[in-house]
This record gives structure tokens, C-alpha cells and sequence, in this order.
């Protein structure tokens, strides 16, 4: 029987006899982030997503989560994108589902403005940033199947060390196929489409 993790993972921590944790990267909501470095790819980090959302009270996944995780698994390692930060493993483990991802070297762009709230940022340089999110978004939409990055907000936009925009954080996106319900507990406020706060099929 595998030994049960715990809920916090601590700094070399070995994940699938492969991934070493080295410090955590945020805390939130639905998941834990950690920084890994790679035992198969001497010098290769990365970022190791540790589910937490959809557990019972006996810690415990549910059919409807792990359908959902198996889903996100499946759309995003589609996805081959410069401007798309993709999903390049996943296992489970002592009791958890885990993401690997690629580590993007930056800072969000709600931190980038929070931070630098008395900067302003040049006109060019905030065209560049929108002109490689609609890249990525244009990417997603133009797949055989459109796939739908539903919580696109200011945390989820990363600004890379040399100047990239990359999309960050999966967990709520979904296939197109004209009738798609959307689960309003996976979704921001205030950036959700405002057919998703209605309960209504994506227009």
C-alpha cells in the first residue's frame, strides 16, 4: 500500500522516483505549486501541480473529479504553443493527482501591475503583451476542436525573463462544441463570460 502524502509536500520530497521538490511556489483554493527539478533531465525544472480540489472528507477523489482531471490532462498536452504553458506529465501519488508544467521564470501580470502600480508601462510594449495573448487565444480557437481557456484573467498571464506572455493555469477549460455547460465553482468572478454567470451554454 503507497504511503499517504501529506497535504503540505516539504523541500526534497521525491515525487515519481523522479521529481525533487525544492520550495513552494503559491497556495491556493484548488492546488498546491512547487518548484521541481528533474532527476531524467539533469538541469530541467519544473513545475509540479498537486490537485487538491474535489477530495470528500476522506481525502478521497470523486468520479466527477477524476473525470474532470483526466479531461484537463487531455485537452492541454494537445496544446504545443510558445505562448501556452502546457502540461508535459501526470501521475497520482500518495493519495493526490499531480500536474507537471512547465516553469515560467516571471511574474503574473496582475502582480507585474500590482507591484508597479505608480509605472507606467509603454504603449508598444503593452501592444506586444496583448498581441501574444490573442496569438495563444487564436491558437486555441483554431484547433480542429476549439478549446476554450475559460479563466483568462491577470493571474493567469505570465510575463517570462525574456519578454513572453504565457498562458498558465489549465483547470478550467473545456472543448467547444456549441453547447458547453460551464461550472461557475471553476471560474473567476467578475471574469467569467457573462453567460457562464447565467447558467447558459458559451456563446
Amino acid at each position: 500500500m503507497s504511503t499517504i502524502l501529506p497535504c503540505f509536500l516539504t523541500k526534497d520530497t521525491v515525487l515519481a522516483e523522479r521529481y525533487i521538490i525544492k520550495r513552494m511556489l503559491a497556495n491556493v483554493a484548488n492546488s498546491r505549486l512547487y518548484l521541481v527539478t528533474d532527476t531524467e533531465q539533469p538541469g530541467q525544472t519544473w513545475v509540479i501541480k498537486q490537485w487538491t480540489m474535489g477530495r470528500d472528507f476522506q481525502g478521497t477523489y470523486t468520479d466527477e473529479s477524476r473525470a474532470r482531471f483526466r479531461r484537463i490532462v487531455e485537452i492541454v498536452s494537445e496544446c504545443q504553443h510558445p505562448n501556452i504553458s502546457g502540461i508535459v506529465d501526470y501521475f497520482e501519488e500518495g493519495g493526490y493527482l499531480f500536474t507537471v508544467m512547465e516553469y515560467v521564470e516571471g511574474c503574473s501580470l496582475f502582480d507585474l501591475a500590482f507591484c508597479r502600480m505608480d509605472h507606467h508601462f509603454p504603449e508598444m510594449v503593452i501592444l506586444d503583451w496583448a498581441i501574444q495573448v490573442c496569438n495563444a487565444l487564436s491558437y486555441l480557437h483554431a484547433l480542429p476542436t476549439p478549446i476554450l481557456f475559460l479563466d483568462m484573467k491577470p493571474e493567469n498571464v505570465m510575463l517570462d525573463s525574456d519578454g513572453t506572455i504565457k498562458l498558465v493555469d489549465f483547470g478550467a477549460v473545456n472543448r467547444y462544441t456549441g453547447a458547453n455547460p460551464v461550472l461557475e465553482d471553476h471560474l473567476s468572478p467578475g471574469y467569467m463570460p457573462p453567460e457562464a454567470e447565467q447558467g447558459l451554454p458559451l456563446d
